[in-house]
């Protein structure tokens, strides 16, 4: 047998064939959408429950999640101690899952322990006592992280260029100092979280080890909670893009300046917006993109650059993120728009075309690792609205992407004289 030669890389090839395995899917009598997925080989399931109004639907976007980390410390007969006790002894893990326009709980548990459980939750969802110390604990940490957040250039910087592409006063910019955060009273945390599960209708995902037995007692649990009624709470706020600006943030003692840089981009629901988000994750998105091999390898003006494609229901934007020297800061802008040019003039063909291929596919495929990945992708789906295709439209748009594509795109697309840049630290 011939000795492997380690200079010369292996043969890489794309999985023959990925797809999601098939969701179950009812409504109970009392209005609760359930979502079940039997899947996996481990004794573990997962139950995840999503009221309709999250972050963005509430006053203050940050307090919804305080809300939900406050319940967990004592409810019904259960002191805080109590149910951490009940979390660790059972093999459990319960952590709240907060976004825009969604927000709950999450339990992970080992299947024959989910009849101990679902009690545990039932009361932190119905009878929580939003305990005084408990909720001055969680405001006191949550300030601190903010205070932390606020001395970082990334942070500043990312704010500073959302006002501009997002609008002055979108929710999605909302900040809160430190001082905002612990002056918070307990009845302010109490009416977000009533509000969130007594105002928008209720999404359970179940997966996992799925029996017949296990789906009884879900069901059980959910006819158990209370149910919403009227209208629901999601507030869909458009962005109100301001013009092009570039904005300087000072912050003397900083040891480095942070860049950001973006623009308005086509919304999830665009023909083009896949084969876009590909093109974005050729210029930036991944170690081997133009922009790391240009700016980091090349000239090793940053340790890290990205650019990315966010899509939500407000509307969509492509930014471009990096942390450099004081001194590098025109230099890195000059050169990611350089790149951006080049994408146009020269994009990625051959080797780099395939590269960009096999880590978009490997992404897809890694959805389909477990249970609740899979699930989490269902749960995407559900709060984007990005279509029950989608999954299957991004394999699609693996295969027949070519060069001339990401040309059109870039061109069309990406005009770094529309870019917001904002710098802070330098």
């Amino acid at each position: 047998m011939s000795a492997l030669d380690r200079r010369v890389a292996p043969p890489v090839a794309m999985v023959a064939d990925i797809h999601l395995p098939a969701k179950q899917c009812e409504t109970l009598p009392n209005g609760v959408e359930l979502t079940w997925l039997r899947s996996g080989n481990q004794p573990l399931v997962r139950l995840t429950l999503q009221w309709e109004g999250g972050s963005l639907d509430m006053p203050r976007p940050w307090l919804i999640g305080t809300a939900f980390e406050a319940a967990k410390e004592g409810a019904g007969d259960l002191s805080g101690s109590d149910i951490a006790d009940a979390i660790d002894f059972n093999g459990a893990r319960l952590s709240k899952r907060v976004s825009d326009h969604f927000s709950g709980l999450e339990l992970l548990v080992l299947k024959d322990r989910l009849a101990v459980m679902l009690p545990v939750l039932s009361s932190i969802i119905t009878k929580p006592h939003f305990d005084e110390d408990a909720i001055r604990r969680i405001l006191s940490r949550a300030a601190a992280r903010q205070a932390t957040n606020l001395a970082k250039v990334a942070y500043l910087a990312g704010i500073s260029v959302n006002e501009r592409i997002y609008g002055e006063h979108h929710p999605m910019v909302y900040m809160p100092t430190p001082q905002e955060i612990t002056d918070t009273d307990r009845v302010k945390v109490v009416d977000a979280f009533t509000t969130a599960v007594s105002a928008g209708r209720l999404h359970a995902f179940l997966a996992g080890d799925v029996t017949d037995e296990v789906l009884a007692e879900v069901r059980d649990f959910l006819a158990q909670l209370p149910v919403a009624q009227g209208a629901s709470p999601i507030k869909i706020v458009p962005f109100a893009p301001q013009q092009p600006s570039r904005t300087s943030i000072d912050m003397p003692d900083a040891l480095q300046a942070a860049v950001a840089m973006g623009m308005p981009s086509i919304p999830r629901s665009h023909p083009d917006y896949i084969k876009l988000r590909m093109s974005i994750i050729a210029l930036g998105g991944y170690f081997s993109s133009r922009l790391m091999k240009n700016i980091r390898e090349d000239k090793g003006l940053t340790y890290g650059i990205q650019s990315v494609l966010l899509g939500t229901h407000e509307g969509a934007s492509m930014r471009i993120v990096a942390q450099c020297d004081k001194a590098y800061v025109d230099q890195v802008i000059t050169e990611t728009c350089n790149e951006i040019r080049g994408m146009v003039a020269n994009p990625p063909a051959g080797d780099e075309l395939n590269r960009l291929k096999l880590n978009v596919w490997t992404s897809l495929a890694a959805i389909t690792d477990s249970p609740f990945s899979i699930m989490d992708h269902y749960i995407a789906d559900m709060q984007v609205g990005t279509g029950a295709d989608y999954f299957a439209r991004q394999l699609a748009a693996v295969e027949s992407i070519n060069s001339q594509d990401i040309s059109d795109l870039v061109s069309r697309y990406i005009d770094p004289a529309q870019f917001s840049i904002a710098v802070c630290g330098a």
